[in-house]
């Protein structure tokens, strides 16, 4: 005390000294404990996911995916075999039989339309229009021939449900899915014996672009109708469009004023019709039919 009574400068000092390297201190040691808590959680997670890697999974896991793949393998049996059913006779057609079956169907169609009042398309012709004036090749005829009779009763239960319209139908390029190569047979196999197993035909798909107009109800009940339809159809895109954007205006004169009591209420909301546009693919699995082996 005595030292603090002769230097009354270097007191303050002295104890201001003593005050940071206390506040120093409690920070450090604070710091210490944040960071083994962050470096002890990050061993930790460091620990599971090595022992996660090294573990195999168990003959249960395994026992599941194998059944899932030979559920899978039986339910794409299943829809071959029904896609099959289709059109017996389409691996027959021929590429003039394929066009006037396509000008029957465009006829029969716009009949339907015309007497329902449903607007079709200029120039409809199904997305085919390229085969209006041109045969297709005997070896696509097929294919397309079964196209065809998918977009046919498409539209023909699309008809049914009194659409307003159909505004568009376009067909987009096919494509085709690379085929599964031929397996390599083993160093011990004898060179000379051709190989037995050919590789698998690819499995065409095509395109389309479906435009419609249709109440609300309608319009539901329109897009249920594909996940039903016999054929393997994918919805890759959807976009709906109300044909009435803009809300009602408060001066609209249908709408009755407060000084009228109106005999029957209106519906302002509610009642517009929707205009959808689908991208939907076709999906083609032909057969696989192994035959016999080419003889060299």
């Amino acid at each position: 005390m005595i030292w603090f009574k002769e230097n009354p400068i270097l007191s303050p000092i002295l104890l201001s000294c003593l005050m940071i390297a206390v506040a120093i201190g409690y920070f450090a040691s604070e710091a210490s404990t944040v960071y083994n808590s962050a470096f002890e959680a990050l061993d930790s997670q460091i620990k599971n996911a090595s022992s996660l890697q090294k573990k195999s999974p168990s003959q249960d896991n395994l026992n599941i995916i194998t059944e899932g793949a030979k559920n899978y393998a039986r339910e794409l049996k299943t829809l071959k075999e029904k896609l099959d059913t289709l059109d017996p006779s389409h691996a027959s057609i021929t590429p003039q039989e394929f066009q006037d079956k396509l000008r029957e169907g465009v006829n029969a169609l716009a009949k339907t339309a015309k007497e329902k009042n449903i607007k079709l398309p200029e120039k409809f012709f199904f997305g085919f229009d390229e085969y209006q004036s041109q045969l297709p090749s005997p070896e696509t005829a097929p294919a397309l021939n079964r196209e065809f009779q998918i977009l046919q009763k498409l539209l023909q239960n699309l008809l049914a449900l009194d659409v307003e319209s159909i505004n568009l139908l376009e067909r987009n390029a096919p494509t085709a899915s690379v085929p599964t190569p031929t397996p390599t047979p083993p160093p011990s196999q004898n060179k000379s014996q051709p190989s037995s197993t050919p590789s698998s035909p690819p499995i065409l798909s095509a395109r389309f672009n479906l435009s419609f107009t249709a109440s609300q109800e309608k319009t539901r009940s329109s897009i249920n109708l594909i996940p039903k339809n016999e054929a393997f159809l994918i919805i890759r895109s959807l976009t709906m469009e109300n044909t009435k954007p803009a809300a009602p205006s408060k001066k609209d004169p249908t709408i009755p004023s407060k000084d009228k009591s109106p005999t029957s209420l209106q519906v302002l909301l509610g009642n517009e019709s929707v205009k959808t546009d689908l991208t939907l693919e076709i999906m083609d699995f032909p057969n696989v039919d192994p035959g016999s082996p080419k003889k060299q």
